[in-house]
């Protein structure tokens, strides 16, 4: 099955610069792939289960950008609440 370009590729298009994309599950080869074809090598491709307060905390970040296939669990919105408040910029 091909998939459309469409709402990922727009959020890729769209991200900060060294933006971390946030995919809706475990499985990453097709949004690095998209990445690279796009021309977005500067984006940090995670898996959702990366999306987690142990992971974000104490850290900065140029942006984050959630696939819209993203569903959060708690642990999720408590992550981007510590991804909040070290962003450079008010864009999540």
């Amino acid at each position: 099955m091909e998939r459309r370009t469409g709402t990922t590729t727009k959020q890729m298009q769209e991200a900060p610069k060294g933006a971390v994309f946030v995919w809706c599950n475990r499985h990453t080869d097709y949004p690095k792939a998209l990445a690279q074809k796009i021309g977005r090598t500067d984006l940090e491709i995670r898996p959702l289960a990366w999306l987690r307060p142990e992971n974000v905390r104490g850290r900065e970040f140029a942006g984050v950008v959630l696939d819209h296939a993203v569903r959060l669990d708690s642990e999720g919105y408590e992550a981007l609440y510590w991804v909040r408040a070290r962003m450079r910029s008010n864009k999540i």
